[in-house]
């Protein structure tokens, strides 16, 4: 079922225990969105499966570009995570896997790269993705 076909609620009328987005008393599954204060046009959107943000999760700037757009799965970033500066250039993009950080890059509004990043085999996090992979069915 893709977005468009889903249950859209303004996550104004959402509860949450921090964790879990429950809607009417029941773990929410659809999409949830924030309209922009001046109630013109959405400026956030979220997927949710089971009471946890699952899909893709979107914010817009006023103008109607992307500023940002993240891949969430249970709860946790894991895929691609992009940011743009409002002119549209790209300002970083990052892949993720069970919600750590493996990859990223960022560039400045002119478009210059300015930073990379590579898991550090050796470190914490790299132990952690290790385990997180072998518990996925």
């Amino acid at each position: 079922m893709s977005a468009d076909d889903q249950e859209r609620v303004d996550e104004e009328l959402f509860d949450s225990d921090g964790d879990l987005t429950t809607y009417k008393g029941s773990p929410f599954t659809g999409v949830g969105f924030d309209p922009f204060p001046d109630g013109e046009g959405i400026e956030y959107e979220t997927e949710y499966k089971d009471g946890l943000p699952n899909g893709l999760a979107r914010k817009w700037y006023s103008l109607g570009r992307l500023a940002f757009e993240v891949e969430c799965k249970n709860g946790l970033t894991h895929g691609k995570e992009t940011y743009w500066y409002e002119n549209g250039n790209m300002k970083s993009e990052s892949f993720f896997e069970y919600g750590i950080k493996t990859s990223s890059r960022s560039w400045s509004e002119s478009g210059e790269l300015i930073e990379e990043f590579s898991i550090d085999v050796g470190s914490t996090n790299y132990k952690l993705l290790q385990e997180r992979r072998k518990e996925e069915p």
